[in-house]
């Protein structure tokens, strides 16, 4: 089948299943109404909803509206550069005919070891949705409908398929500028070596190394600070902004979302978090302070703000929603105290014993999920407001 006709279909499927530029290697960062933007990590591939780095998870990140994306790039026997995270293949793929597992008793396959009109014929992806079970698609493919939807990718070269093919990098790099333009994508790899090689070629690109922490090489070599989130510097975030550069921080799961904006990153790799709350996608919103009118609870309202003792609790009256096939939920909260939050199969602890409240603010997307939202006081809590959105994609 034509692959733009294939891509066509992809669109209209989805439809019906999922709803039944810097000058300079610094980047530029864009920022949603919280300051930072999200990125979808092998584009959108949660609860597997699609296969990640497939065509189908990147038009499923553009209906859910993320502006960036993350894809990984490996290679195949013939030097064909193919959208792939895990160089083996047996979990993100299965045999084409009859659907089977890829056998692995004997031995592991790796994208090294086939050609990639092999990959593409005897293989298709992992999926529980059969209209997904698509076979790999090619690099200048994928790049073609990332830049006809407007989306901004970082380019991860994976290490071990690159470190001693550099040509084939460049080949790749030079492949993303004639798609897509000059600076209109970021590189990112976890090999230093790679890193150091593409910006001597390549000196006007933003290049993120992932295990880089040493402000020393990042400034020599101009690299864009790019931390697993646990790790992050906050000095050097600092440094690093106040010479215009972008930061970016991965991958951050949507439990520990409100910790990680503390940090003032601009950027955020993410399976889980949903991108900035589009109001025109907004099913359901509520802001609740002073008479929480909304909720049904156990506490006291004192002088617009509500007070729950120890085991309290308040639930918001989601009744009247349906279950959401693809969406998202947003939330945010001004409280001090110590509570829980359960909101669909999201679950936080939250404490705050300063006397002034602190605002807890989460985005996470959702799948075939019926919302529901409420929080219990582990200890005497006051809550000040609540803002709830639920999202229709």
């Amino acid at each position: 089948m034509n692959k733009l006709i294939r891509i066509f279909l992809s669109i209209i499927i989805l439809g019906e299943l999922v709803s039944c530029s810097s000058d300079h290697p610094k980047g530029n960062a864009s920022f949603s109404s919280l300051g930072v933007e999200m990125v979808a990590h092998k584009a959108v591939h949660f609860d597997s909803i699609a296969p990640p780095n497939s065509i189908d998870a990147i038009l499923l990140a553009h209906r859910a509206g993320f502006k960036t994306i993350e894809i990984d790039l490996n290679r195949t026997k013939d030097n064909q550069i193919i959208l792939l995270h895990d160089n083996h293949l047996h979990e993100t793929f299965r045999i084409a005919e009859g659907y089977t597992p890829i056998d692995i008793s004997d031995s592991i396959t790796y994208c090294l070891d086939i050609p990639f009109e092999e990959l593409q014929s005897k293989f298709v992806f992992a999926s529980p949705n059969p209209a997904m079970r698509q076979s790999v698609t090619t690099y200048e493919e994928a790049l073609g409908l990332i830049k006809s939807l407007n989306i901004f990718p970082y380019l991860e070269f994976k290490q071990m398929s690159f470190e001693d093919r550099l040509d084939v990098v460049y080949d790749a790099i030079d492949t993303a500028e004639r798609v897509l333009g000059k600076n209109n994508f970021i590189v990112t790899c976890w090999g230093q070596y790679v890193c150091e090689n593409i910006r001597k070629r390549y000196p006007h690109l933003v290049v993120c190394c992932d295990p880089v922490h040493d402000y020393t090489i990042l400034d020599k070599n101009r690299f864009s600070y790019f931390p697993y989130w646990e790790e992050i510097d906050q000095e050097i975030v600092n440094r690093q902004h106040q010479e215009g550069y972008t930061v970016s921080t991965w991958t951050v799961d949507r439990t520990v979302f409100d910790s990680v904006l503390s940090y003032n990153i601009d950027k955020i790799l993410t399976d889980n978090i949903a991108p900035a709350f589009d109001k025109n996608n907004a099913i359901f919103t509520d802001h609740s302070d002073v008479q929480f009118e909304a909720y049904s609870f156990d506490g006291k309202l004192d002088k617009g703000t509500l007070v729950l003792k120890k085991g309290n609790s308040a639930e918001l009256d989601l009744s009247h929603i349906e279950t959401i096939p693809f969406g998202a939920i947003h939330f945010s909260l001004q409280m001090k105290g110590e509570i829980v939050i359960e909101s669909d199969d999201f679950k936080v602890e939250r404490i705050n014993q300063d006397k002034d409240f602190k605002i807890f603010a989460f985005q996470y997307m959702i799948h075939q999920k019926k919302p529901n939202f409420k929080i219990t006081a582990l200890e005497d809590s006051e809550i000040k407001s609540i803002w709830y959105a639920v999202s229709k994609y």
